[in-house]
């Protein structure tokens, strides 16, 4: 039983650090900013970003700029991991362009410094705080794990 359950053990991990991509995917619904659902069920947690919740005064319109972004498009998946709440981890692509570079370089999303490593993610919101576009054009927005913590 306990060889049964290390093996299961291994098996997820492993699973968890592969990558694949999923071709014609389709948006069936927008959850918030940086979280989807794909028609055929996929529920895919943004990499590398994170957007304003709903409860902050830039959540609404970054929930809908994602929206705008995937409606009645096609888009691949680039699968990095599944994260603790089943989520798939990952980008988007509409004809090999990141939908999630988009949303940092028109600043409806900030990088997560925490899982973000990729130098082009801070080259964008540089731009965009610059501009102070989105979200960068308040001078009272809050961080989204910061709004999350006072919650």
């Amino acid at each position: 039983m306990k060889q049964l359950i290390k093996i299961s053990l291994i098996t997820l991990l492993l699973l968890s650090v592969i990558t694949y991509s999923a071709k014609g995917e389709s948006l069936n619904r927008i959850i918030d900013g940086d979280t989807v659902v794909t028609h055929s069920g996929v529920k895919v947690r943004l990499y590398c970003i994170d957007a304003p919740e709903k409860r902050q005064l830039e959540g609404k319109l970054s929930k809908e700029t994602l929206e705008n972004l995937l409606k009645n498009k096609s888009f691949t998946i680039k699968s990095y991991s599944i994260d603790k709440y089943g989520r798939t981890i990952g980008e988007l692509y509409i004809d090999k362009e990141s939908v999630i570079l988009q949303l940092v370089r028109i600043g409806q999303a900030v990088v997560y410094p925490q899982y973000c490593k990729e130098k082009e993610y801070y080259d964008a919101q540089q731009e965009a705080q610059k501009s102070k576009l989105g979200v960068w054009a308040s001078p009272n927005f809050v961080m989204p794990w910061d709004f999350r913590k006072k919650k």
